[in-house]
């Protein structure tokens, strides 16, 4: 600098340049990070545990647990990240899983299926026809379980040595005196239970007309119906009948409607039903055929009744009062045969 008189002075001072390393387009003096291009002031946050914004935080808003279980989603970086449903603090991996519910509480992909033991149940009839033979047929289909059965095991006397297996296998039993007859069931995951029936029995051999009932279960859940098929066995052929009174427990069962057999549908009246006291009187009807030999003469269904299972306990169904003709319309001395169906929860 030269003044007016030609005197001079002179200035100077130290400038720092600073580099951008990174090229990122932030100077190492501002960039916290002048070795990676990914970090610098204003930078998006990324999930790589960097502070790539340079605001002295490290992945923050990348984040999230929505129900405070101390697990976040599956896009969070935090970890756990494995919640598969953040809108619920019960599911998370590891939570206690509730069988059945159709909720996956654990984030294994399914839900637990509920180990419920099995219910055995079993059916059995005449397989000779009544007072014919000593053979009984039985079904283990009415058995149940939610894994499914695999395995029926059939104990003939009540020793404790199962005698045979399969759903619906066949016994002689050489009499006709009653035997306990128990069945256990097997499921898929080695859980057994046994129902046992004591009064089986193979009919004595017949030596007279038998009216009785054939059920469709000997045991019925509450809600649940089942049929009583009243039968005729016959001895000679017969032209018509007529069930006076047929009882029954109101407070375990209500009756529903009574329908005829095939060949009684002509003439057929199909009573009066009375639950409040158990009742169902005057079920009738008459055979007109051509030819006295057509007249019904063999094992059949006089009519069917349809019942409604109310509440537990043993329900007895007993024919009390009935009328049997020949085609004459003589009267025929008939025998009955009731049964009684166990009711469960």
């Amino acid at each position: 600098m030269t003044d007016t008189i030609a005197q001079t002075d002179t200035y100077s001072t130290n400038v720092q340049a600073y580099a951008d390393n990174d090229g990122d387009g932030y100077d190492s003096d501002i960039d916290c990070d002048d070795t990676d291009a990914t970090v610098y002031p204003g930078a998006p946050e990324l999930c790589d545990g960097k502070d790539n914004d340079c605001d002295l935080q490290i992945d923050e808003g990348l984040s999230t647990d929505a129900d405070g279980d101390g697990h976040y989603t599956l896009s969070s970086c935090a970890s756990p990240h494995d919640d598969c449903d953040d809108t619920d603090p019960t599911i998370y991996p590891g939570a206690t899983e509730i069988c059945g519910d159709g909720i996956d509480q654990d984030c294994d992909g399914s839900d637990l299926l509920c180990d419920e033991v099995p219910t055995s149940c079993f059916t059995w009839a005449d397989a000779d026809g009544i007072g014919v033979g000593t053979v009984l047929n039985f079904n283990g289909s009415c058995s149940t379980d939610d894994h499914g059965i695999t395995l029926y095991e059939w104990d003939w006397n009540n020793d404790g040595t199962y005698d045979a297996t399969g759903m619906t296998p066949s016994h002689d039993f050489g009499d006709t005196i009653s035997h306990t007859v128990v069945l256990r069931v097997t499921d898929t995951i080695a859980q057994t239970d046994t129902f046992s029936d004591a009064t089986v029995q193979a009919s004595a051999e017949q030596t007279q007309t038998v009216m009785g009932i054939t059920l469709s279960t000997n045991t019925v859940q509450v809600g649940n119906t089942f049929t009583a098929t009243i039968y005729i066995d016959p001895l000679v052929a017969v032209g018509g009948w007529e069930i006076s009174l047929l009882t029954f427990d109101p407070d375990l069962a209500q009756a529903n409607t009574v329908t005829a057999g095939s060949q009684w549908t002509a003439n057929f009246d199909d009573g009066t039903i009375d639950n409040v006291n158990g009742e169902i009187t005057t079920i009738s009807a008459v055979a007109f055929y051509s030819d006295p030999n057509d007249y019904p003469n063999f094992n059949h269904t006089l009519c069917t009744i349809s019942f409604t299972a109310l509440s537990p306990g043993v329900c007895p169904l007993n024919i009390v009062a009935i009328l049997v003709t020949d085609p004459s319309f003589v009267e025929i001395p008939v025998a009955t045969i009731n049964a009684s169906i166990t009711v469960v929860p």
